[in-house]
């Protein structure tokens, strides 16, 4: 295949991709807001550099308030921002960042596997206990959108655990060390 060729076909794709995903985010909001989880002036955009320079000038100021989290998301998202179907999302309220999150689809689609997720490390932002469950609407909206037939998670913080299993979630293996956790689709 031409190099001109190749890089079209690639672009389209990111494009194609892009659109869905700014669906399944639209989506999640919507169904958030009609359940009273979010407020008109939520928003979920794709992690842009509006994002990475928020989370390097506030996030990095402070260690997350349960210990965890603080991790390089400038260095997380550029692989993900580079296969053209994988999820990413920025989760605001009004002009402040409250969460992040990526994941990637398996080649077949079968399922959308979130990889990365993290809540503000502000003890006070306006979203707290809810970035979670937004994040996952928005997953399942996109692995929906693709066709995928589950939404993994892949090494949750222990802590966690009790709040995913309430979700849905279900222990579906270890690999390596790797815990992973799995939710039907409908």
């Amino acid at each position: 295949m031409p190099t001109a060729h190749r890089d079209s076909f690639y672009q389209e794709a990111h494009e194609r991709y892009a659109e869905l995903r700014i669906l399944a985010y639209d989506y999640a909001l919507q169904r958030a807001i009609s359940r009273g989880i979010a407020t008109s002036a939520t928003r979920m955009t794709p992690i842009a550099p509006a994002a990475i320079q928020t989370v390097q000038e506030t996030w990095s100021l402070q260690r997350h308030w349960t210990g965890d989290g603080g991790w390089p998301w400038e260095l997380i998202v550029r692989p993900f921002h580079k296969k053209p179907r994988s999820f990413h999302a920025a989760l605001w309220e009004g002009a402040e960042l409250c969460g992040l999150a990526v994941g990637k689809v398996s080649r077949g689609k079968n399922r959308i596997t979130l990889r990365y997720m993290q809540s503000s490390p502000s003890p006070t932002h306006p979203l707290r206990g809810r970035v979670t469950l937004l994040m996952f609407e928005a997953a399942t909206a996109y692995g929906q959108a693709l066709g995928c037939r589950s939404l993994r998670l892949r090494n949750p913080l222990p802590g966690a655990l009790p709040i995913y299993l309430r979700l849905g979630f279900e222990f579906a293996e270890t690999r390596r060390g790797i815990v992973y956790l799995n939710r039907k689709l409908t």
